[in-house]
């Protein structure tokens, strides 16, 4: 029986990670109470959802007119749900042969099918997410003995905690399901670098890139900048953003983390790299690291789209809508038609007003507004 105990400690955490153990461990936990049949189930009971069902033993169109037809009024239910400590209770305990007789759920659907000493237990109970388990012994063995009940009270908390970690786990896989799904629907080329600069992971307009010789490159599984004298400050960008997201401080204040791109054949575009950290061990990459965004400039946009998506006035949008033309900031102020001094208090303003503090940055953000169909 102790052999038995330690397979079904490994099997219910091991159904953990793998779902197809979790009829092994119910196989092993039935043995170990000389039952024909065990069950798990795991519902939301406010919301009326059922998120496990696991049987063994228990003929699935046997379990389906149970829950149709006889689950509503089963007497074992309010038993198992009116204890909140971790043990198994026993149905011989409370309902005698005579109230099986009459009982129409002992009388129409455990009687007929042998159903003896039924031991419950409720598990992993948060809010209204409730688990339950049972165990159903034939009818000729009678009740339990103590040892066989203080032997399954005793592992009763191993299934209490691996149906929460279960819980976790779907849920964990669920958000990451979405999240790349989400990501990968992004037209923004998006991809997630380790410290020395190794893809971790691409959505595919970032693949895309790298397929098509753009900005970007990949090297040995390094990410490499088009530009080769550009490589060493994006490789700067990605550690400093690494040493952020795993939780440290800034070491390197100075580096820069938008750069522009004047590709030869493709255009201008912008890589900026900022830190990505974890929450509660999620994350699209499933550890910290560096996220790095490709925008392509976005030459198209007039004066009087700045002033709706920056909030800029209509001097500070035409110095703006100048700059991103290229050339230094004399040449812009030029084009804009206003003084050197004159442009560079207008664009104090404007680094205030959009949260930015180099002009690299502000032409970057302005190439992630959308382009003018």
């Amino acid at each position: 029986m102790e052999q038995l105990a330690e397979e079904f400690v490994h099997a219910i955490y091991g159904a953990v990670l793998d779902s197809e153990k979790w009829d092994v461990a119910l196989s092993t936990m039935a043995a170990l109470a000389d039952a024909e049949h065990a069950l798990v189930m795991d519902a939301d009971f406010a919301a009326g959802v059922l998120y496990r069902s696991v049987l063994f033993g228990i003929d699935e169109a046997d379990n389906r007119r149970y829950m149709m037809e006889y689950a509503s009024f089963d007497p074992r239910v309010p038993v198992v749900l009116g204890h909140n400590k971790l043990a198994w209770q026993s149905d011989y305990d409370y309902f005698d042969d005579a109230f099986r007789k009459k009982d129409r759920f002992y009388r129409e659907f455990m009687t007929p099918r042998r159903g003896g000493e039924s031991l419950m237990a409720m598990i992993a109970k948060e809010g209204s997410r409730i688990g339950t388990s049972a165990l159903i012994r034939d009818v000729s063995k009678g009740r339990a003995e103590k040892a066989i009940r203080q032997r399954l009270d005793g592992l009763v908390p191993h299934l209490d905690r691996a149906v929460k970690i279960s819980r976790r786990f779907a849920a964990l896989a669920s958000e990451a399901v979405l999240a790349h799904n989400v990501l990968d629907a992004l037209s923004e080329p998006l991809a997630c670098l380790t410290g020395d600069g190794h893809l971790l992971r691409a959505n595919r307009a970032f693949e895309g890139v790298l397929r098509t010789g753009g900005a970007l490159s990949l090297r040995n599984g390094v990410v490499q900048v088009d530009l080769s004298e550009t490589q060493p400050q994006f490789l700067r960008a990605v550690r400093e953003c690494c040493r952020i997201a795993e939780g440290g401080s800034s070491g390197d204040p100075e580096a820069a983390l938008t750069f522009r791109i004047d590709h030869r054949t493709r255009g201008t575009c912008f890589v900026t790299v900022a830190p990505l950290a974890t929450v509660n061990l999620q994350s699209w990459a499933g550890r910290p690291c560096a996220m790095v965004r490709i925008d392509e400039l976005n030459n198209d946009l007039p004066p009087e789209k700045l002033i709706e998506a920056l909030g800029l006035s209509p001097a500070e949008a035409r110095l703006v809508s100048a700059l991103n033309r290229g050339g230094t900031l004399a040449e812009a102020a030029e084009r804009a038609g206003v003084t050197s001094n004159t442009a560079k208090t207008q664009l104090a303003s404007v680094f205030s007003k959009t949260g930015t503090t180099r002009q690299s940055e502000l032409i970057a953000l302005v190439a992630t507004l959308p382009k003018i169909r």
